[in-house]
């Protein structure tokens, strides 16, 4: 626990301001303060966090002295940044700041020296988080990690360095180049620890600090304290409208002692893992994607639902597909959403007055395959809607509104125009039967649940998990192979099915033959729904999955290494590390596969809410989903795990005290630009999704 150190302002300060509620004291040339603690500490520093602001005209050099000796000197930074110097030993500490120069502001009579926005004392071995000492600017915290910008060096102190066992070092760094051209030195005592090349974006890094960079000398005290270099700054272009000379935006250094963590970790950042997992995405051949119309009349503006981005047509409206991207290729893939439950919308396409095709649509979102005509130019495909969308279901928005479209693909591949044609004339005939009533159906369902994996990575299991009954009850099904071959030898509800939903409890990710599934399903047009915990991402499966059209649900429900203790184990850090590279991996797939990020609202994790939000914008998540805890009626489970009893009917939460965990969704919702999508209305209407607050 950190010391309580009573800090005295005392000759030589201005009276306090305030800027943007925060307060803050000019000096003079010459200050001093007291620092006190209840008892004698072994090493204290003292932090200013201090600049001018850009007041003065030229920058001023700082030298401490401490009861009466010298404690060193710094440049004064222009913005407000940390300046560290070491008091040493005992309890009272008598200190002098003195300026070398210092200046006037106009119409302002004070002699002015730095603007100090706060002083703070820390005993060094009551730290139980890094110190950022010199070279870094005051720490923001609107993102997922806490952070502070270096400039070209930076140094750190690391308490847990100097205890016994610890032999790895955490860094969550995000850099702004492009990847490798920034690469951070680390030295400890004059030795280079490691050099890193820099990804650009947040990622985590480990780094193993190697036994002969450790005080030989029997007795001698290990060394906590880290200097950081980089190779090269931040252009200026990247942060714009910032004066700054930044470096990296870097968190909370932590050292640890757990060897697989740092395996994991290490396994993500390698360039040559990193690189091939980016480089694993498929190609799609002949195939351009258009993205959602953006040219042309008739077109409402953009917008995104739980399936991505598409723009709402008028009751009629024209695509424009240029001749220098079509370039002969004979279809189009049309993503088309009605909101008609009884088949009563059609949509007819025609070019050059010439009619196309005319599809009835089925509720929902389908793809609908469209043959084009020969090419001669650029081609200009009009919509045209038999009925618009009512405005009773879109009340409070006045808007003509006639379906929805989202990214429009052209190709060459006739095999996939016949199955996207067959599969859009199913979704129809279904939908026609089911309404009618059928008991004997001539097409498929849209939707095929399968089992993939009975196995799981997590021992002992999750705490509110229900393993060990659902496993009693697969009985000797247990060890069923579930895998390409099976999904194949369904025949028509394989064909059929748009939408593949892996309903098993277990991990899918650990499927041995992963590739082949994710292979079957693409070759068939298939979208593949996974749900994972997230600790089978390792550079392999986040590059199987790289391109594939999969929607991803990584069940988390934490936001923090200690309530994820809490829920599971203390596998955090490898998590974090695959979410960022899977981010990555989805970059270079053009967004795939789909990443939705679970949270069940509970006791346990309710103070995790705002920084789950934080952590979705960071690993660019498609959507938040809000999943209700199962409702058990006398669930009997209470678990002890990272410190915290886990009572399942406890954290059951009421209607009642869900209702201000759904408004607080709503602001985070608008204040971090994250979708959210709950599912806390299965089985009685649609998933909804959170609108943005008007105000935050």
């Amino acid at each position: 626990m950190q010391t309580t150190f009573n800090i005295t302002y005392e000759d030589g300060w201005y009276p306090v301001e305030h800027e943007n509620g925060r307060p803050f004291r000019w000096s003079g040339p010459r200050a001093r303060v007291r620092v006190t603690a209840a008892a004698p500490c072994r090493s204290v520093w003292l932090r200013l966090t201090c600049g001018v602001w850009g007041a003065a005209p030229s920058l001023p050099s700082l030298t401490v002295a401490v009861n009466g000796r010298e404690a060193g000197s710094a440049r004064v930074s222009e913005q407000p940044g940390y300046l560290t110097f070491p008091l040493g030993e005992g309890c009272d500490f008598d200190v002098e700041l003195q300026l070398d120069r210092t200046f006037s502001a106009p119409g302002d009579v004070r002699v002015l020296g730095m603007m100090v926005k706060s002083l703070d004392a820390f005993d060094e071995d009551a730290l139980d988080s890094s110190l950022e000492l010199e070279g870094w600017y005051e720490r923001e915290t609107h993102e997922y990690f806490p952070f502070c910008w270096m400039g070209r060096e930076a140094s750190v102190l690391v308490p847990a360095l100097a205890r016994p066992g610890t032999r790895f070092l955490s860094l969550p760094i995000a850099a702004e180049t492009g990847s490798g051209e920034q690469v951070l030195g680390i030295w400890r005592d004059g030795r280079l620890l490691a050099e890193i090349p820099l990804r650009r974006g947040w990622h985590l890094y480990d780094v193993d600090v190697p036994d002969e960079a450790r005080p030989a000398a029997a007795g001698e005290p290990a060394s906590a304290r880290l200097v950081l270099r980089l190779n090269a700054l931040c252009p200026p272009e990247a942060h714009p409208g910032d004066p700054r000379a930044l470096g990296v935006r870097v968190g909370p250094i932590e050292a640890h002692h757990d060897p697989r963590r740092h395996a994991q970790v290490t396994s993500f950042y390698q360039a040559a893992q990193v690189e091939a997992v980016c480089a694993a995405a498929p190609q799609n051949g002949d195939e351009v994607c258009c993205g959602v119309p953006a040219v042309g009349d008739g077109w409402n503006g953009e917008e995104r639902d739980e399936r991505g981005v598409f723009r709402w047509t008028r009751r009629e409206a024209v695509l424009l597909l240029p001749d220098h991207v079509r370039r002969r290729r004979r279809f189009c893939s049309l993503p088309l959403f009605s909101a008609f439950r009884n088949l009563a919308q059609q949509v007819t396409l025609s070019a050059a007055g010439h009619e196309l095709v005319r599809l009835d649509l089925a509720k929902g979102w389908h793809t609908y395959s469209v043959a084009l005509p020969e090419p001669g130019g650029d081609l200009e495909i009009t919509l045209r809607v038999n009925v618009l969308t009512p405005a009773s279901s879109h009340p409070g928005d006045p808007r003509e509104l006639g379906i929805r479209v989202g990214a429009v693909t052209l190709h060459d591949d006739e095999r996939r125009h016949e199955r996207e044609v067959f599969l859009a004339s199913n979704a129809v005939q279904n939908q026609r039967e089911m309404q009618r009533g059928a008991t004997v159906l001539e097409s498929f369902p849209q939707t095929l649940g399968i089992d993939l994996y009975g196995r799981c990575n997590i021992k002992p299991s999750c705490v509110y998990c229900l393993w060990e009954p659902m496993k009693a009850l697969e009985g000797e099904a247990v060890d069923e192979t579930v895998d390409d071959r099976t999904l194949a030898g369904y025949g028509g509800l394989f064909q059929g099915a748009r939408l593949l939903v892996n309903c098993s409890f277990g991990e899918p990710l650990l499927h041995p033959r992963l590739d082949r599934v994710l292979d079957l399903a693409a070759s068939h047009g298939k979208v593949l729904e996974l749900s994972t915990n997230g600790q089978a991402f390792t550079p392999r499966t986040v590059g199987l999955l790289a391109g594939r059209r999969v929607h991803l649900y990584v069940s988390l429900d934490a936001a923090s290494r200690a309530t994820y203790a809490r829920l599971r184990n203390d596998r955090w850090d490898g998590v974090l590390a695959g979410l960022l590279c899977l981010r990555d991996a989805r970059r270079a797939g053009g967004g795939w596969p789909r990443l939705n990020m679970v949270f069940m609202p509970m006791p346990v994790n309710l103070d995790d809410l705002e920084a789950y939000f934080r952590l979705c914008r960071m690993v660019e998540a498609d959507a938040l989903v809000l999943r209700p805890l199962l409702h058990l009626e006398h669930p009997g489970i209470v678990r002890e795990r990272g410190g915290y009893r886990f009572d399942y009917e406890r954290e059951l939460m009421t209607p009642t005290a869900l209702e201000p965990v759904f408004a607080a969704c709503e602001r985070y919702a608008a204040r971090y630009e994250v979708n959210v999508v709950s599912q806390f209305d299965f089985g009685l209407a649609e998933a909804s999704r959170f609108r943005p607050a008007a105000t935050l």
